[in-house]
Formats: C-alpha cells, sequence, structure tokens
C-alpha cells in the first residue's frame, strides 16, 4: 500500500518542520525506520522605515443625518 507510505513521509516532514521551527527535538514522535529529510529556506530582505510628522487640526463637525428612528419620535 503506497499510500500509507506516503502518508507516513508526509507525517515524518511535517514533524521535522515543526522542531525545525520550535527548535525541539522529539523522537518519540517519530515512527520507526520512516527517513526525515528537511530543507530550509531562509530569504534576507532589507526594509527601508520612513516616519512622517502629521499635525492634526479639529475636523468640522458633519450636519446632522435625519434617521427614520428620530422622525419616527417626532410624529
Amino acid at each position: 500500500m503506497k499510500w500509507i507510505v506516503e502518508r507516513d513521509a508526509l507525517i515524518a516532514q511535517t514533524l521535522a518542520f515543526v522542531q525545525s521551527v520550535t527548535g525541539m527535538k522529539d523522537n518519540v514522535l517519530q515512527p520507526e525506520g520512516t527517513p526525515v529529510a528537511t530543507t530550509a529556506a531562509v530569504e534576507i530582505v532589507a526594509v527601508e522605515v520612513a516616519a512622517v510628522e502629521i499635525e492634526l487640526t479639529q475636523a468640522p463637525v458633519p450636519p446632522p443625518t435625519h434617521s427614520s428612528a428620530a422622525t419616527a419620535g417626532d410624529r
């Protein structure tokens, strides 16, 4: 049954990934005789940071809106 072998390999790869992320090694959860292949890809990106200071002024107050609830009470 080929799917069982594929499933076990996927489980082993997933466990290896989790261990590489968490920095933990736990051989208890790894199935016997399952080969583990780990691949790590690292990308370093330069980021330019800019800060802008904006002086805030008081925004104009919008005119009141007429809602149906307010007009219903006025009748």
